[in-house]
């Protein structure tokens, strides 16, 4: 269970943090919406849902794949974090839902595939997937990550807009 008014950052506004479950109950998600959302996906327990609200996003976090899939169907999200890194088996959930993301582009992609093999980086850049990383990275790391998914956002919508 979150937490939603304390963490080791400090205090984060309740409306900033969204569970896959509240999503599929149709609930939260528009009550921000100056704000781009994220979908973290089989990231539970890194801490990551305090450090994306204070990087400026909305923050949801599926805890399985059959949430995540119903927050994707549900909701457009301008940035989704996964972790892929499981069993290594190329008919994952996780990267099925990757490769389906991938192919609808309806925002940024970061991918965290595993530390000692490269294949998943080769599958991720042959996807086009935004953003790769071996392992997955520390709350700093995220923070960054954060915080130029914005910029690369903003580049986007005045190159298409």
């Amino acid at each position: 269970m979150i937490d939603r008014q304390r963490s080791r950052e400090g205090p984060v506004p309740p409306a900033q943090i969204v569970t896959g479950v509240e999503v599929l109950r149709g609930s939260g998600l528009h009550r921000v919406s100056e704000r781009p959302s994220c979908l973290l996906v089989n990231l539970a327990g890194h801490g990551f849902e305090w450090v994306v609200p204070k990087r400026g996003w909305r923050c949801v976090s599926a805890e399985s794949i059959e949430l995540a899939i119903a927050c994707l169907q549900r909701q457009n999200f301008e940035l989704v974090l996964v972790d892929v890194q499981g069993d290594g088996n190329p008919l994952s959930p996780y990267r099925q839902l990757v490769e389906s993301y991938a192919k609808a582009r309806s925002g940024l992609l970061a991918v965290f595939g595993r530390e000692s093999l490269t294949d998943d980086e080769v599958w991720a850049r042959q996807l086009g997937i935004w953003f790769y990383s071996s392992g997955i990275p520390d709350k700093d790391g995220v923070g960054w990550l954060c915080e130029e998914a914005v910029s690369s956002a903003n580049a986007l919508s005045s190159v298409s807009g």
